[in-house]
């Protein structure tokens, strides 16, 4: 996957909490915002297909458009009131609508979400 553009990278480090994905994002004041609706799911693929099913945490580096070194895209499905729908392979996860409303990764959802997982070295 190598095409490429220029914009902004969102850089969060997810882990987990009583089982459960969540992130900090300290730029919005968020602390341990959990993941909404299927998509722990998503990230359980994702991380399977990479073969970090043991981490209890990692790098999540995503964008609205293509950047060096992506390695998947999530494609919007639905945009409801609660938060965006977006899938993967069939898996679909919707994203907290509060995110948008406090435009703190993107000021609308993007129809699509390029990332990129990337272990954690200690």
């Amino acid at each position: 996957m190598n095409e490429t553009t220029l914009n902004k990278q969102i850089v969060v480090e997810p882990y987990k909490i009583s089982g459960t994905w969540v992130f900090d994002f300290p730029p919005a004041r968020i602390v341990a915002q959990p993941f909404w609706q299927g998509v722990p799911a998503i990230l359980g693929l994702v991380l399977r297909r990479k073969d970090m099913t043991d981490v209890d945490e990692f790098r999540l580096t995503f964008s609205d458009g293509p950047f060096p070194e992506w390695d998947g895209e999530l494609d919007m499905v639905e945009n409801e009131t609660g938060g965006p729908r977006y899938c993967l392979k069939g898996v679909e996860g919707e994203l907290s609508g509060r995110l948008f409303l406090l435009d703190v990764f993107f000021s609308e959802p993007p129809p699509k979400i390029y990332f990129r997982f990337q272990r954690i070295e200690s």
